[in-house]
């Protein structure tokens, strides 16, 4: 690799890149022509080698950026360039913000599928107010547009995850998933009151000290190209003895919801994700947080019901290597 071979790399993964240009012309400067001893060498060679790593990481970042995604986002996930690119549509950047009481929320990045979406964003609190893992909204709702699909009940569970925090800021990713596909739309994230929560071992019991109080309300237009499959399937599934009909499964990068029609199941139906490497992602693989059930009256007149397993992946995944997911004793075929 030349001078020329380094600059075209830093050139098309930074526009601007003055600093790293003069970074190279020390380390390709100094060959002088002729023998050049061995300990000089490897010192050109492991500075060259890191420039070569420092220029792959940031196209890394660059085609991240690109795409749509955020450094934190791509981090959490850990997507590969092939599902970035899948999900390119599913992703969405409203840059929706509110400053109110000294306090700085900016919505970042939206990343979804049918049943479930990620929200990223990002706070800014009074200096002087050192953030840490204690100091949690009171309230955190995410209100997301919805198909009409005549079921009775439309019904999510969410939560966040702090992904970074230093000093008075921090960055915060929310997933909500609901029983009812979601649409292009209105979505609002309504958050409320900063609190302490401190643990006093002495009594056992919580004490609650507000931090900021008020109300912060954003709201921006939802958009998203859906990548889920879904494959109709409707047949018995027999747990612990209850008759039941697997109507349905929708599978994406991101998640695997499966449809039950019947008794209760939930606890008894352990979905189990087989890849065609041989590899699989199980009920147990994935943590509390991963996973969301409903069980609920889809059609009153005739009191039937419906179960919905939902689970959420830990990284993303490829559905094209999916070749089957199990569900007691059914093997339904993806690809």
């Amino acid at each position: 690799m030349n001078k020329n071979d380094l600059v075209d790399c830093f050139n098309s993964a930074t526009p601007s890149s003055a600093q790293k240009q003069k970074m190279l012309k020390k380390i390709l400067d100094s060959r002088q022509g002729g023998t050049v001893p061995l300990r000089r060498t490897t010192k050109r060679l492991s500075l060259t080698a890191a420039v070569i790593i420092l220029c792959v990481l940031t196209a890394t970042t660059a085609l991240a950026i690109g795409l749509g995604w955020n450094g934190k986002l791509m981090e959490y996930l850990k997507p590969s360039e092939e599902q970035m690119e899948t999900l390119s549509g599913a992703v969405g950047m409203p840059e929706a913000t509110v400053t109110q009481n000294g306090v700085t929320i900016t919505v970042k990045q939206t990343l979804a599928d049918s049943f479930g979406v990620y929200v990223l964003y990002e706070m800014t609190v009074p200096e002087g107010i050192e953030l840490n893992n204690d100091i949690r909204w009171k309230i955190e709702i995410l209100d997301v547009p919805t198909e009409k699909t005549g079921e009775a009940v439309t019904a999510g569970s969410g939560g966040s995850e702090i992904l970074e925090q230093t000093g008075n800021k921090r960055t915060v990713l929310y997933h909500l998933d609901t029983t009812a596909p979601f649409k292009n739309g209105d979505m609002k994230l309504i958050l409320k009151d900063l609190t302490q929560y401190t643990r006093n071992e002495e009594t056992d019991s919580i004490e609650i000290t507000p931090v900021v109080e008020g109300e912060w309300d954003l709201a921006w237009k939802f958009t998203f190209v859906d990548t889920s499959k879904t494959i109709e399937v409707n047949k018995p599934l027999s747990i612990n003895g209850s008759k039941n009909t697997i109507t349905k499964i929708v599978i994406s990068p991101m998640s695997f919801c499966a449809f039950v029609k019947g008794d209760d199941i939930l606890g008894g139906a352990r979905p189990v994700v087989n890849f065609k490497d041989g590899s699989k992602i199980t009920y147990d693989d994935l943590g509390y947080e991963n996973k969301s059930f409903g069980y609920y009256l889809i059609d009153e007149a005739n009191m039937i019901y419906q179960n919905q397993l939902y689970y959420r992946f830990k990284n993303v995944i490829n559905v094209d290597a999916v070749e089957k997911v199990t569900i007691g004793d059914v093997t339904i075929p993806i690809g």
